[in-house]
C-alpha cells in the first residue's frame, strides 16, 4: 500500500494524470479512479502560505486499488492542514456504495420488539459466526438495501426472511456510520413491532441446511437486555456495537428516571 500511494503522491509539481498511469503500469489494469477533481492537488501547492481560516477539508480524488464482489479497498485522497500537499486515506467501501447520493442506505438493521400477552416485550436478536472476528456474535437482523428499494421495504423483507417475523414500523433512525475511519457504509435502524400472538408470528424461522449450524434467532427480554449481553459477552459472543448502545441507553434512561 505504502508503495502504491508513493507512486500517486509523489512529484506533485508534475501531472496527477501522469502519476496514476504510472502506478497502472506498475501495479495493474485493477486500479481506477473512481472520482476526482481537475486541477485542485496542483492547486493545493499553489495555495500555501495563504490565509487558511475559510478554507476546509475535502476529498481530491478516489482510486480504487482492489476489488472483490463484495468489497472495494480505495485510497482517498484528500486536503488537511497544513494545505502545503494533500494526504492519502486507506478505506473499505461496498461495491454498491451511491456514497453521497441524498437518500442512499447501504443496509437496515432492525430493533423487532415482540409483544406476547403474559409476558413483558423482547427483543429480536440474531446469532451467527463472522469469519473477520473469528468469534460468534450477538447482532440485531439486518441486511442491504436492494436497488430500487426504500429502505423501510428493505427493513420488512429482511426481517421475514431472517427471522420469519411479520411486523409494523413504528419508527426509524437517519443515517448512521459505523466506522467512519475505516468506511463509508451506512444503515439506518428500524424499529419494527411485532404482534407475538399473531398466526403468523408464533413461530420462528426454521434455519436452511447452509446456515442451521451457525445462525440462531433469539428473544432477549427487553427489561434485563444489558445484563443478557453482558452474560453473552461472559460467554464469548461479540456484541454489535448498535445493539449494545441500545441495552445502554435503555439502562441510562432507567436509571435518569430512577
Amino acid at each position: 500500500m505504502a508503495l502504491i500511494r508513493s507512486w500517486l503522491s509523489g512529484a506533485r509539481s508534475g501531472s496527477y494524470q501522469y502519476n496514476l498511469k504510472a502506478a497502472t503500469q506498475k501495479f495493474g489494469s485493477s486500479i481506477c479512479v473512481v472520482s476526482r477533481r481537475a486541477g485542485v492537488s496542483r492547486a493545493v501547492m499553489n495555495d500555501a502560505g495563504k490565509d487558511s481560516s475559510s478554507r476546509k477539508q475535502e476529498v481530491l480524488s478516489r482510486v480504487v486499488l482492489h476489488a472483490t464482489p463484495f468489497l472495494r479497498l480505495v485510497d482517498v485522497e484528500y486536503t488537511r492542514p497544513p494545505w502545503d500537499k494533500s494526504r492519502h486515506w486507506a478505506m473499505a467501501e461496498r461495491p454498491t456504495s451511491k456514497h453521497g447520493q441524498p437518500g442512499f442506505t447501504d443496509a437496515v438493521c432492525m430493533l423487532c420488539i415482540v409483544r406476547k400477552k403474559g409476558c413483558g416485550p423482547q427483543v429480536v436478536v440474531v446469532k451467527q459466526f463472522r469469519p473477520a472476528l473469528g468469534l460468534r456474535t450477538v447482532e440485531l437482523p439486518a441486511g442491504l438495501v436492494d436497488e430500487g428499494e426504500t429502505f423501510q421495504e428493505a427493513a420488512l423483507r429482511e426481517l421475514k426472511e431472517e427471522t420469519g417475523y411479520t411486523g409494523t414500523i413504528i419508527s426509524w433512525t437517519g443515517v448512521q456510520y459505523l466506522s467512519p475511519g475505516l468506511t463509508n457504509e451506512c444503515v439506518r435502524t428500524v424499529t419494527v413491532e411485532v404482534d407475538g400472538d399473531a398466526a403468523q408470528n408464533n413461530e420462528l424461522r426454521e434455519p436452511s441446511a447452509d446456515d442451521a449450524s451457525t445462525i440462531a434467532i433469539e428473544l432477549l427480554p427487553l427489561s434485563t437486555l444489558r445484563e443478557a449481553l453482558q452474560n453473552l459477552e461472559a460467554e464469548g459472543f461479540g456484541i454489535k456495537a448498535m445493539l449494545s448502545a441500545f441495552a445502554q441507553g435503555l439502562a441510562m434512561t432507567s436509571r435518569l428516571r430512577e
